[in-house]
C-alpha cells in the first residue's frame, strides 16, 4: 500500500506548498506515484497530502510510474480559488434534515485542496500537483508545517523560483476573501463568489471554546526514513503509514448519524416515531424477501389465486 506524501497536516499558504514539494525533491518525503487503487482511496482521511506527477502526454514523464489524473472515488462539487489554490467540496446524496444536522453533515464532509507547479528536474521540467484533505471540523486541530521541525527546517531551503504555479494567468483572480455566508455549506448558493476564506471551513466558536489538541502526531520511532541527498542536513522525518490515524472513527461516526440521534427536530418530539433519515437509508441494502411471500407471488403467476 501506498504511503501518503504527508499525513496530519493542512496547507495554509503557497509556501507551505513548497516545503511539501521542496521535500519530495530532497528524497525526504515520498510521492505518490500510481494511481491509487480501491483499498487505498478508503483510507483517505482529513489530513491526507498527497504529490503526484502528472504524465505528459509524450510519455516523457521521470518516472515510469507517473499518473494521468488524479482519481479518489469520490464525488467533488465546481472548484472554488483561494490564491492559487481550488477548493471541492463533497457531494452528498440529497437529504432532508433540520438546521442542526445540517450544520453537522455539511461540517464533517470532505474538502480536497490541489495546487500545482512546474518544476525543473535532473531529467527536464515536470508539471507536480499537490492534493490536500481536510473537513471543517478538523481543520483547525491539524498541524501545521511550522509546528513539524522537520517540514521547518525545510523552508529556507527553498531556491527562489524553483517552483512556478501552473494556472494559465488567465484564469487567475483577485486574492481578497469573501463576506458572507461560506461558500461550502448548507447557506451556499450557485453561482457566487469564485473566491473564499479558509475561515468558512472552522468552527471558530469551538475553536476558542476548547484547547487545540492536534489530530495526528508522527512517530518518529516506527516508521521507515527515505535517505536525502547527502549535501542536505536535515532532521530526521518519517513519513506516517496510510492508515487512518485513531480518531477517523468518531469522524465517520458522524458523517453517518445514528438513527435516534439523526432524526429533524420535528420528529424527535413524537418518541413513538422512530425513523431513519433518507441519507442513512440510501445506504442500506434491501432486505431479503421471505420465503412465504415468494409462495403467494408464485400463485398469482399460475392464476391459482
Amino acid at each position: 500500500m501506498q504511503l501518503p506524501t504527508c499525513s496530519g497536516i493542512r496547507i495554509r499558504t503557497l509556501s507551505d506548498a513548497h516545503v511539501i514539494f521542496h521535500g519530495v525533491s530532497l528524497g525526504l518525503l515520498p510521492i505518490v506515484s500510481r494511481r491509487l487503487d480501491i483499498e487505498e482511496r478508503r483510507f483517505i482521511h482529513s489530513g491526507c497530502v498527497c504529490v503526484w506527477e502528472e504524465r505528459s502526454a509524450c510519455g516523457e514523464s521521470s518516472s515510469a510510474a507517473g499518473i494521468e489524473r488524479w482519481t479518489d472515488g469520490r464525488r467533488w462539487g465546481p472548484s472554488r480559488v483561494r490564491d492559487e489554490f481550488l477548493y471541492y467540496q463533497e457531494k452528498l446524496p440529497d437529504f432532508e434534515a433540520d438546521e442542526e444536522l445540517s450544520c453537522l453533515i455539511f461540517g464533517s464532509r470532505l474538502i480536497k485542496q490541489t495546487y500545482s507547479v512546474y518544476v525543473e528536474t535532473p531529467t527536464g521540467r515536470r508539471k507536480w500537483h499537490l492534493v490536500a484533505y481536510f473537513t471543517g471540523e478538523t481543520l483547525e486541530r491539524l498541524l501545521t508545517i511550522d509546528e513539524i521541525p522537520e517540514l521547518a527546517a525545510i523552508r529556507s531551503l527553498i531556491p527562489p523560483g524553483k517552483y512556478t504555479t501552473a494556472r494559465m494567468a488567465r484564469q487567475r483572480t483577485r486574492l481578497d476573501t469573501v463576506a458572507g455566508p461560506p461558500l461550502f455549506g448548507p447557506d451556499s448558493k450557485p453561482g457566487g463568489p469564485s473566491t473564499l476564506s479558509l475561515s468558512s471551513f472552522s468552527h471558530s466558536d469551538q475553536t476558542h471554546a476548547h484547547a487545540r489538541v492536534p489530530l495526528y502526531k508522527i512517530d518518529q520511532d516506527n516508521l521507515p526514513l527515505p535517505h536525502p541527498r547527502a549535501d542536505v542536513r536535515l532532521p530526521a522525518l518519517k513519513p506516517p503509514p496510510w492508515s487512518p490515524p485513531r480518531w477517523l472513527e468518531d469522524e465517520l461516526a458522524t458523517r453517518q448519524p445514528d438513527l435516534n440521534g439523526a432524526q429533524s427536530q420535528r420528529l424527535r418530539r413524537n418518541h413513538a416515531i422512530d425513523l431513519a433519515p433518507l441519507i442513512y437509508l440510501r445506504k442500506r441494502p434491501y432486505p431479503p424477501r421471505d420465503v412465504a411471500d415468494d409462495d403467494i407471488l408464485q400463485k398469482f403467476d399460475c392464476g391459482i389465486v
